[in-house]
């Protein structure tokens, strides 16, 4: 069980905190580089998402014509590995075709590492007017699933509405928010900063639990100014905030 937390009588709010609500704000430095950092990760998604389904068309379209219009012959293994943290198995090859060397590799299945060596034969599959297009023909080519476009793309836009969301409730907060005496638990180092743990005691005399982020450490016990939303008073957090400052303060 937590000990009781010792809140300051006769607590006093910064005098600017007493405007009548709801008070005038203005996007800080950081909030703007927040907003358009997040509008930025929106339109990085849109981009990301366009050229994947691109190259997901194009290698679906690239398989398809081998399938259908390419011509068999004899290659030659000229290097055999594994790659990457899952070990994949990897086959390097060369054929010939009018006198040309062709160079290409591709992934094999596991079932069939054993069944090559270097100088040995594979039988693969290549275009006649293209023969840089090529494949073992032993088993098909890899068709990346209709899904993956949306993967990446969605990381991003989720990352981009959580830093959008989270600026849009600082202005809230500090337009509609009640100020109350905060103490802080607990500060650890985070990666891209430092994080205080604290205890708020509303002005009807209850205490919520929350956590936000510091620019710098603070001392468990130290005192601060907080703020909370009135309609729900454990989305609190220190003031002043990094997002948003009251406007007519130099």
């Amino acid at each position: 069980m937590e000990p009781e937390v010792p809140f300051p009588e006769n607590w006093q709010s910064p005098p600017e905190l007493e405007r009548a609500l709801p008070r005038e704000v203005t996007l800080t430095f950081t909030g703007r580089f927040k907003t358009v950092f997040g509008g930025m990760l929106i339109l990085g998604a849109a981009v990301l998402f366009a050229v994947m389904q691109r190259d997901n068309a194009q290698t679906v379209a690239a398989n398809l014509t081998l399938h259908d219009h390419g011509v068999e012959t004899s290659a030659t293994v000229t290097r055999l590995w594994r790659q990457g943290r899952s070990r994949q198995s990897m086959m390097a090859y060369s054929f010939t075709i009018s006198g040309n060397s062709v160079q290409s590799e591709s992934s094999v299945p596991s079932d069939l590492d054993d069944h090559f060596h270097v100088g040995g034969a594979v039988p693969v599959r290549y275009l006649s007017f293209d023969p840089s297009v090529s494949h073992p023909s032993g088993w098909d080519p890899y068709n990346p699933p209709a899904w993956m476009p949306f993967t990446l793309p969605a990381f991003l836009v989720v990352g981009s509405a959580a830093l959008l969301i989270g600026v849009r409730n600082q202005s809230t907060l500090l337009a509609r928010g009640l100020p109350a005496p905060l103490v802080i638990t607990k500060c650890f180092r985070v990666k891209n900063g430092w994080v205080a743990n604290f205890k708020l005691r509303t002005r009807d005399g209850a205490v919520f639990g929350g956590r936000c982020a510091m620019p710098r450490k603070v001392e468990p016990g130290t005192i601060l100014c907080g703020l909370y939303d009135p309609q729900k008073p454990s989305r609190a957090r220190a003031y002043p905030l990094d997002s948003y400052r009251l406007t007519g303060l130099d």
